[in-house]
């Protein structure tokens, strides 16, 4: 009996770790598969639906000009993701927060100015958002290091004022990455702050929103998201 007992045993025990070996080769090939994709490779549903969530080296700048000069605003603190859906991108959702109290032109009496009551007011408001509404032109085909471009639609949201802003931008896979860049003109008056340089003139400075944005990877999409 005891005999008997101990092969049930052990044939149970090698059929766990059997199965164990078998689930960890699939895994590790499917990491593989996903790390030996090349320049030029159609990547698949599986590279690119998932929730991508933006990472440190992302930024965002701001550019302000006026006939007299220009200045560079810097907001390298930012959160953010977006669920990217190749098949349909109207389920599509993205948001990204930019931390004000880290701003930086490379001056830090003028980065204090700036969060002052006057401009971004960053008691009252900490941060600026970004909310996506809709992606225009997009492609359901994506080849790895290929950019393709598209209109990137949303609300942005400074000192609790919110207008819509669409960002023309190039965006490429790459590396288990997603890279997006693009600028779009903004009046900075709309959201209650005053020119930036030349306050006393009455000529509205002209101002330029840039981001770049890595994201890496996060959660696949479930089935009830596509």
């Amino acid at each position: 009996m005891n005999r008997s007992r101990s092969w049930w045993i052990g044939t149970i025990g090698a059929f766990l770790v059997a199965g164990s070996m078998l689930g960890y080769l699939t895994y590790t090939k499917s990491l593989d598969f996903r790390l030996k994709v090349s320049d030029g490779d159609l990547l698949t549903l599986e590279h690119m639906e998932r929730t991508w969530k933006i990472q440190p080296e992302s930024t965002v700048k701001l550019l302000v000009s006026s006939k007299m000069e220009s200045l560079l605003i810097d907001f390298p603190v930012l959160s953010g993701y977006w669920i990217l859906n190749v098949r349909s991108p109207e389920l599509m959702k993205g948001e990204v927060r930019a931390d004000i109290s880290a701003l930086n032109t490379g001056n830090r009496y003028r980065d204090e100015t700036l969060k002052d009551w006057v401009y971004f007011y960053v008691k009252a408001y900490p941060e600026v958002t970004f909310q996506l509404d809709k992606v225009e032109n997009w492609h359901r085909s994506w080849i790895e290091g290929k950019p393709n471009t598209m209109n990137i639609e949303g609300i942005l949201t400074v000192r609790n004022v919110s207008q819509k802003v669409i960002f023309p931008v190039e965006v490429l896979h790459r590396n288990n990455q997603i890279y997006v860049n693009g600028t779009s003109e903004i009046n900075i008056q709309d959201f209650g702050i005053t020119n930036i340089l030349d306050p006393e003139s009455e000529e509205i400075n002209e101002t330029k929103l840039s981001v770049q944005f890595v994201l890496g990877e996060g959660d696949t999409l479930t089935n009830e998201g596509t």
